[in-house]
């Protein structure tokens, strides 16, 4: 009989516990180093904030990390709870609610410097070869001038084959968020390569990058209530810039405005 009852409350404390657990939700997302990648120290800065942010709300996270463009389309598809770090356009609205603003990015075209880059506007880059990344959305007006035929950028799958592309002399320019940019840059470029690289004055956009959560799966309303609310959490104790800090290899007097939100 001891025994019975043994097995029995050990039963029970084992479901009680696995009811009692966070919840756990699955977040589709690509490589996009330094802020979140798959081999990055903690999968990344942005990775680290988005689940101390959950955290706060009673989440777990689990991250799977696709292509970008793969990682968009099973989210709307409703095969994950929610995508992570997009920019937001008027198009995804009709399928997904936003979070508020997790970091923010500016836009630039790297260039080579025997190309003699310059632009003023989209149509300007028809006599240059122009890359881009299969699944990005660089601005509006970007999108719009592609549409228009002003240019015709080579789409290819991640910024670091645009930045070989652009090593090579395949491509004249190509556009990254600034820090990603450096960051292939200090990773995969000697110093003489470096040194052939310039970054154009103009830029293309700045813009913050969300958490989206496709309208169809249950409760969508409430994962973006409850991701706001462990995301300002962390913005009133400060963890922020601590994080910028350990994971960007910024200095402690570089000003950290130009990657998070005020």
């Amino acid at each position: 009989m001891m025994k019975r009852a043994g097995i029995f409350l050990a039963t029970f404390f084992f479901i009680a516990g696995a009811a009692m657990a966070d919840p756990t939700l699955r977040v589709s997302v690509g490589n996009w180093e330094p802020y979140i990648g798959q081999d990055l120290p903690d999968e990344g800065m942005a990775a680290v904030i988005l689940r101390e942010s959950f955290a706060n709300a009673g989440y777990d996270i689990e991250l799977d990390f696709l292509p970008w463009k793969r990682a968009f389309g099973e989210a709307q598809d409703g095969h994950y709870d929610a995508s992570y770090l997009w920019a937001d356009r008027e198009e995804r609205r009709e399928h997904f609610y936003y979070s508020i603003p997790v970091i923010v990015t500016t836009n630039v075209f790297f260039y080579r410097r025997d190309s003699n880059f310059d632009w003023d506007d989209y149509g300007d880059l028809s006599q240059y070869n122009i890359g881009g990344v299969l699944g990005y959305q660089y601005s509006k007006e970007w999108v719009e001038a592609v549409d228009g035929r002003q240019f015709h950028p080579i789409m290819i799958n991640s910024d670091k084959i645009g930045f070989d592309m652009l090593k090579v002399g395949r491509l004249d320019a190509f556009p990254a968020s600034y820090l990603v940019g450096l960051d292939i840059l200090r990773s995969d470029f000697s110093e003489q390569q470096r040194h052939d690289i310039l970054v154009h004055r103009r830029k293309i956009t700045v813009h913050g990058l969300h958490l989206i959560v496709a309208k169809t799966i249950p409760h969508a309303l409430d994962i973006v209530a409850d991701f706001n609310r462990g995301y300002s959490k962390l913005a009133k104790e400060g963890r922020f810039r601590k994080i910028a800090l350990q994971y960007l290899s910024l200095d402690k007097e570089e000003n950290t405005s130009n990657v998070l939100p005020e």
